[in-house]
C-alpha cells in the first residue's frame, strides 16, 4: 500500500497534474455557484479539453472540478438562499439565516473548512476501508433501497418535528411530483402533458423554485426596499473554538457521506440530508437548527464532499456508475 501511495503522489505532484488541479477547482467553484449548472454538466463541458491530455492530469482535473462544484453550490445557498447544486439544499437551511444575521463570512468559512476536512477524511477512509465496503454496497437490491427510501421519509419527519403535519404534507406533495413522467416499469405516461415532462421534473429547477422563488415572495410580502433587504457581511471568520465545537459532527458527517456515497443512486444529494438529520438529533441545541446553526452547515458540507470520494471509488473499482457521471466514467 505504501508503494502505491508514493507512486500516486509522484504522479500528482508534477506541473501538469497541479495545473489540472487548479483549473478544475476554479472551474468547479464557478459552475457550482451557478444555479442550474450541476457538477455533471461541468464534467460534460470539460471532457473535450481532456482529449489531448495525459490520463492522470485529466482525471485530476475532473475529480477536482466535481469536488469544487459540490462546495461551490453552498456559496449561493448561503448568500441568496439558492442552492447551486441539489446537495447544497441542506446547507441553505442554516447558511442563509446566518447570512441574514450579518455573519455570511462565518457561514462561508465553516462551509469550506468542513468541506476540506470531509474530503480529507473520506480519502483516508477510501484508502483503508473502501474495498470491503464496496463489496457490501454493490450487493444492494430492492429491499435495501426500500429501507433507504423509508429512512429518507423518516429524515423529513425528524426535521419537521415542530410541525409534523406540514412536513408530512410536503412529503406527500413531493411524492406526487415525482410521479410525473414515464413509468419506468410499465412505460405508461403519467401527467406528462408535453414531451418536456416525459423525464419528470428536473431536480435543479425544482430546488430553485423551492428556495429562490419562495424567498422572492417572502421579501415581496415584507414590502422592504433593496437597501433593507441587502445582507450585511462582516469579515469575521469562524473562530478555532467554533470549529472545534463542530469536530464530532464533521467527522460523523464525513463517514456518513462516504458510506452513503457508495450506495448506487444515492450520492451527495442523499448524504447531506442524512448527515444533517443525524447532527440535529445528536445536538444539544436542536432549536438552533434552521435558524443559523454552524453545526448544520458543517454536517451538510462535510457529507456532500465526502460522498464524492465514495461514489468515485465504487466506479473505479467495479466500473459501476453511482452518480450521473457517464462522461467521467468513460474518461476513466
Amino acid at each position: 500500500m505504501i508503494q502505491h501511495l508514493i507512486f500516486g503522489f509522484s504522479q500528482i505532484l508534477n506541473i501538469n497534474s497541479l495545473t489540472g488541479l487548479i483549473c478544475g477547482s476554479v472551474a468547479g467553484y464557478f459552475i457550482g455557484a451557478m444555479p442550474g449548472l450541476t457538477p455533471t454538466i461541468g464534467i460534460a463541458l470539460l471532457i473535450p479539453f481532456t482529449y489531448s491530455m495525459d490520463p492522470v492530469p485529466a482525471i485530476v482535473m475532473l475529480v477536482s472540478l466535481y469536488m469544487a462544484a459540490e462546495y461551490g453550490g453552498g456559496i449561493t445557498a448561503i448568500l441568496i438562499n439558492t442552492p447551486g447544486t441539489p446537495a447544497a439544499a441542506a446547507t441553505a437551511l442554516d447558511g442563509y439565516p446566518l447570512a441574514r444575521k450579518g455573519q455570511a463570512a462565518k457561514a462561508l468559512g465553516t462551509s469550506i473548512i468542513a468541506s476540506g476536512i470531509g474530503a480529507f477524511i473520506s480519502t483516508v477512509l477510501m484508502i483503508l476501508f473502501a474495498t470491503p465496503l464496496a463489496a457490501i454496497t454493490i450487493r444492494f437490491s430492492s429491499p435495501e433501497y426500500f429501507c433507504l427510501a423509508i429512512m429518507g421519509l423518516s429524515v423529513v419527519a425528524g426535521l419537521s418535528s415542530d410541525a409534523l403535519a406540514k412536513g408530512m404534507i410536503s412529503v406527500a406533495l413531493a411524492m406526487l411530483i415525482t410521479t410525473i413522467g414515464i413509468d419506468p416499469i410499465t412505460g405508461s405516461f403519467r401527467y406528462c402533458f408535453t414531451y418536456n415532462f416525459m423525464s419528470g421534473i428536473p431536480l435543479v429547477p425544482a430546488m430553485i423554485g423551492l428556495f429562490a422563488v419562495s424567498e422572492c415572495f417572502i421579501l415581496m410580502s415584507k414590502n422592504k426596499s433593496g437597501s433593507e433587504i441587502a445582507l450585511k457581511v462582516d469579515g469575521k471568520l469562524p473562530s478555532s473554538k467554533e470549529i472545534l465545537s463542530c469536530r464530532t459532527i464533521i467527522a460523523k458527517g464525513s463517514v456518513i457521506g462516504f458510506i452513503v456515497g457508495m450506495l448506487p443512486a444515492a450520492g451527495a444529494n442523499v448524504a447531506c440530508w442524512v448527515s444533517y438529520n443525524s447532527a440535529r438529533n445528536s445536538s444539544k441545541n436542536k432549536s438552533e437548527f434552521g435558524h443559523g446553526a454552524l453545526e448544520g452547515i458543517a454536517a451538510a458540507e462535510s457529507a456532500n464532499n465526502s460522498a464524492v470520494c465514495g461514489a468515485s471509488f465504487l466506479f473505479l473499482l467495479w466500473e459501476f456508475q453511482v452518480l450521473p457521471l457517464l462522461p467521467f466514467s468513460l474518461e476513466l
